[in-house]
């Protein structure tokens, strides 16, 4: 994993920040990358089986105590699987909300239907981008099993933002477009037609 980390370099490289860099300055980022990734086979190398779910997931939590020490860790905890799901458990209370996101896109990776009792946690955050979040992770997990959930939500939800990302999710799963699906609850009166005013494109949230 470590050896095409090395091959590959990360999505934000595309961004326009990225492209601006000079020959000097790709030099440098691509040395820190190097220390950080030996850094982290170090590590690798010297801990058991058994105990690296944990160190990788603690290492996670406490980045920012480790900041440029190790590359973003997210793509080496979804490789664990199943194995990070009791540590993730353990720790999301105390978890900054952004960090609560990365924790349920980590999981909605893994497709484990282990992970469902933290994802439904999730749903009921006190932050709105971490329910989101979860939804999706939801969706990804179940496929169209989460879609009588999803429906669900849309009764409760009060944000015009969070209803177009849940129809967004909905559309997604039975392949049709999301006004069709806003309308066949505007149908059975379980969503309001006073709601499209301000709903606007779900694909725009």
């Amino acid at each position: 994993v470590i050896q095409q980390s090395r091959k590959e370099p990360p999505p934000e490289i595309a961004s326009p920040v990225f492209q601006k860099m000079t020959p000097r300055e790709w030099k440098q980022l691509h040395d820190e990358q190097q220390k950080q990734l030996t850094h982290l086979l170090v590590l690798i190398n010297k801990t058991s089986e058994e105990e690296l779910p944990n160190v990788l997931s603690s290492l996670f939590f406490e980045e920012q105590k480790h900041i440029n020490r190790y590359p973003p860790l997210d793509p080496y905890l979804s490789i664990m699987g199943e194995l990070i799901i009791p540590s993730f458990t353990k720790r999301y209370d105390e978890a900054a909300p952004r960090t609560r996101e990365r924790m349920l896109l980590i999981l909605a990776g893994i497709h484990s239907r282990e992970a469902l009792p933290l994802v439904r946690k999730a749903l009921e955050d006190q932050n709105q981008r971490v329910i989101l979040t979860a939804q999706t992770a939801l969706r990804l997990i179940l496929g169209l099993e989460a879609k009588p959930e999803l429906e669900a939500m849309l009764l409760e939800t009060k944000s015009s933002w969070a209803l177009k990302h849940t129809l967004r999710e909905i559309s997604i799963m039975g392949g049709k477009d999301w006004y069709q699906e806003f309308f066949r609850l505007a149908k059975s009166n379980k969503i309001s037609l006073h709601d499209l005013a301000s709903l606007g494109d779900p694909q725009d949230c």
